[in-house]
């Protein structure tokens, strides 16, 4: 148990490390500083900075992937909510690898096996071709879109952000309303 939990609070300190600094600027020492933790007990749960990225995102997506199977038993509205809200909560890693795979191209492959891996183990018992998969990791990426860059818009548009993420989910609802008649 315990080595679960210092993992998970090196997971937490590495999030807040690359919502401050980016991948990039953040570096291993960063990591175990704000963690309160040597740099050698980080090297025991995680072999490089890339691993810690690489839980930190599997962990969210694996999060939000659960979600989905209880969702899928409700209405669309109330489905789409489910969904949207488990997103919702893990924003901000889910945009810091959005992010880093606009600046880093080979994240991008990584990034895509990820959700893959995730939507494998969530649906095991499905037989999910490539269109399905895509309509989902799209769904996922419409959805984190919106927070990765809000932030930078606010400042040129006089639109509160309540109104915004209502244009954004109504928008985000469509594409929704198509990947739920097609059962995924």
């Amino acid at each position: 148990m315990e080595d679960n939990s210092k993992r998970t609070e090196i997971l937490e300190a590495a999030k807040k490390c690359f919502k401050e600094k980016g991948f990039y600027g953040c570096s291993i020492n960063d990591i175990a500083k704000t963690a309160g933790i040597t740099k050698s007990l980080l090297y025991y749960y995680f072999k490089s900075k890339e691993d810690i990225y690489i839980g930190l995102t599997e962990e969210s997506l694996k999060r939000i992937m659960k979600t989905v199977p209880e969702a899928r038993k409700t209405g669309l509205e109330t489905s789409f909510e489910i969904i949207y809200n488990g997103i919702k909560e893990e924003k901000d890693v889910l945009v810091i690898a959005l992010l880093d795979v606009l600046v880093d191209d080979s994240k991008t492959n990584m990034l895509i096996e990820l959700a893959k891996n995730c939507f494998d183990s969530i649906f095991a018992n499905e037989e999910v071709n490539d269109e399905t998969m895509f309509l989902r990791l799209m769904f996922i990426l419409r959805a984190i879109d919106f927070y990765a860059v809000i932030d930078k818009t606010e400042s040129y548009f006089d639109i509160p952000f309540e109104t915004a993420e209502k244009i954004h989910k109504e928008d985000l609802f469509r594409l929704y309303k198509k990947i739920y008649k097609k059962g995924v």
